[in-house]
């Protein structure tokens, strides 16, 4: 997977927040920064109120911050930041039971994402059928008008338009 400069400034912000201080504050706020607004689009995708929405990524930061220690390297570090994310999710649907006891482990999420493909699909089929539709229109329209429309050879003759 190649390194990006958004993977490699995250990763410097990583290291900030696992040095403390000072420049603990620079990391999280640059974490923020980058991921806050898509944790929270994925969040109002999922469902949540804009309030809900608001305190998950408050929580998942939090989270981001007590367990960095916990980071070993063996995933890339946007995976482990959106997997703490989706934990904050989940735990906030088991906690005021918004939602189905549907843990949206691995396999969720490719479900997920098949529902969302076949849905596109279907819509995809819908599209082709209706600009089908309009062309075969456009067509019929356009011959009706040709052979509706006088032609030269009628005026030069003096006969009556239709």
């Amino acid at each position: 997977m190649p390194i990006t400069d958004a993977t490699m400034a995250a990763q410097r912000s990583f290291t900030m927040i696992r040095q403390g201080g000072k420049l603990r504050d620079q990391g999280v706020t640059s974490l923020y920064r980058r991921y806050a607004a898509h944790f929270r689009k994925f969040y109002l995708y999922q469902g949540l109120s804009a309030a809900d929405a608001d305190d998950i990524v408050q929580e998942a930061f939090v989270n981001i911050v007590r367990h960095c220690n916990t980071y070993n390297g063996d995933s890339p570090l946007e995976a482990w930041l959106w997997r703490i994310a989706r934990n904050c999710m989940n735990d906030h649907f088991r906690r005021t039971k918004a939602r189905p006891a549907e843990n949206l482990d691995d396999d969720g999420w490719d479900a997920l994402e098949q529902e969302r493909v076949e849905v596109g699909k279907e819509n995809l089929d819908q599209l082709r059928a209706t600009l089908t539709s309009l062309r075969h229109g456009a067509v019929l329209l356009q011959y009706l008008v040709t052979e509706t429309r006088p032609h030269h050879s009628d005026h030069a003759t003096g006969a009556a338009c239709p």
